[in-house]
């Protein structure tokens, strides 16, 4: 069922996994995303997103890099991304972005 996705290891930035089954986003940062995105699927991120990979939903993942983009901090630009993907008030966020509520 899992397969460890292969992503560059240095890559800094922001990540969406989005459940194509319901709809729903989750946006998390790491300085490596490669990793961060990784533990997700094996259950040692959201619990939310875990649940629903565990019962069968295809998740996809998306990937920006901070280098790519006009944000100063990786900070801004999650909480931005949360905004944009609604994932705290339709998603999976349980924040708004670095625990801010």
């Amino acid at each position: 069922m899992y397969s460890k996705f292969m992503f560059n290891n240095d890559i800094t930035g922001c990540y969406i996994l989005r459940n194509n089954n319901n709809g729903k986003y989750y946006v998390g940062q790491s300085k490596n995303v490669n990793d961060r995105v990784n533990k997700h699927f094996p259950g040692h991120g959201s619990p939310d997103v875990y649940f629903d990979y565990r019962k069968g939903d295809d998740i996809s993942v998306m990937i920006l890099k901070l280098k790519d983009t006009n944000y100063d901090s990786l900070n801004q630009m999650e909480r931005e991304l949360i905004i944009y993907y609604d994932s705290y008030n339709k998603g999976y966020n349980k924040n708004r972005g670095n625990g801010v509520r």
